[in-house]
């Protein structure tokens, strides 16, 4: 959790981003994370990855209310990178169909 520390107190606090460490989520609901109404992302103490899966993803949704959210998207949509993802995902769909297929 030392390292969730240093996020909130060295990272984000520069471009002025809240994140909130908590042991439990609103109205006794199980999330491993979420946004308040005021725009602080909050983690639970508990969960298994809370920067590596948990954190970026309350980050995506903080950054949908960006003015520049559609850019990211197109960017992230037209990378190699993301072309290099769909291919592997298509041919992993692909075995799973012909696995099904078969059965």
């Amino acid at each position: 959790m030392l390292y969730i520390t240093f996020i909130k107190n060295d990272c984000f606090a520069y471009y002025g981003v809240n994140v909130d460490v908590d042991e439990f989520t609103p109205k006794g609901k199980r999330a491993d994370g979420y946004i308040d109404s005021n725009g602080v992302i909050h983690i639970d103490f508990h969960c298994s990855n809370p920067v590596e899966f948990v954190l970026k993803h309350e980050l995506t949704h903080y950054g949908e209310s960006s003015a520049l959210y559609s850019d990211f998207c197109k960017a992230v949509i037209t990378s190699e990178a993301f072309a290099q993802w769909i291919d592997g995902v298509s041919s992993e769909i692909l075995g799973l169909e012909r696995k099904f297929n078969k059965l």
